[in-house]
């Protein structure tokens, strides 16, 4: 991966520069987008998948954060009367917990003046067949960052 994507203008590029950004979730679809996005406008980035061993070492490696991308989801598309208890908590403990604490645990690193950003779905604000509890953890989500 490079810092640079061809046909983007310079003045662009430079929107991150000298900025470190941490996007959780970052290994596939938008947080992987995002992470590229984030590397060709000069950022410094870092990114989590599902080793927790990672985030410790992001601790030791980057210093100060100007921006921690929380991204990291599952949905479980279950029949209503089908979820068990285990897929209820997995996808509250990833969407909403898991979201939580990474900004918890990070707030001693952020910079003054960083941003946070929490990646909700429009499946927040409207019920999906089979993703009930998917559609209310990212409501759960929406509504720690309001």
């Amino acid at each position: 991966m490079t810092n640079t994507l061809e046909g983007i203008p310079p003045m662009v590029m430079a929107k991150l520069a000298g900025k470190t950004a941490l996007i959780t979730g970052g290994n596939s679809g938008i947080g992987f987008a995002t992470a590229q996005l984030f590397l060709a406008e000069g950022a410094r980035v870092a990114i989590t998948g599902k080793d927790p061993g990672r985030l410790a070492e992001a601790k030791t490696k980057l210093g100060w954060i100007d921006v921690l991308f929380v991204n990291a989801g599952i949905a479980l598309p279950t029949p209503f009367e089908a979820v068990s208890e285990a897929q209820y908590d997995d996808q509250f403990n990833v969407n909403i917990k898991g979201a939580f604490f990474t900004v918890q645990k990070l707030l001693p690193l952020l910079k003054d003046g960083a941003s946070v950003i929490l990646t909700s779905s429009t499946a927040d604000e409207m019920g999906l067949p089979g993703l009930s509890v998917y559609c209310a953890s990212k409501a759960a989500l929406r509504s720690l960052c309001t």
